[in-house]
């Protein structure tokens, strides 16, 4: 099982979305026990955008998992 990371402190912009798309899918394919729709990771990764501009990078994580577990499908 991979393990699933933050980002290092100071890592570049383009680095933490990355990482935050690594870890939504994921999260998402397991919970979804299928492959995530091309529709439902940017819903996903819009939720992480907003999460990080309103805190940091775990906050969009957290936004975006928020998502995830209210709605399984």
């Amino acid at each position: 099982m991979q393990r699933l990371r933050r980002p290092a402190a100071g890592a570049a912009r383009e680095a933490e979305v990355a990482c935050a798309k690594s870890i939504v899918t994921t999260l998402a394919k397991r919970a979804y026990r299928r492959p995530v729709a091309t529709d439902e990771l940017a819903s996903l990764m819009s939720l992480y955008e907003a999460g990080r501009k309103e805190g940091n990078f775990e906050k969009g994580v957290e936004n975006g998992l928020r998502l995830i577990l209210a709605n399984p499908k």
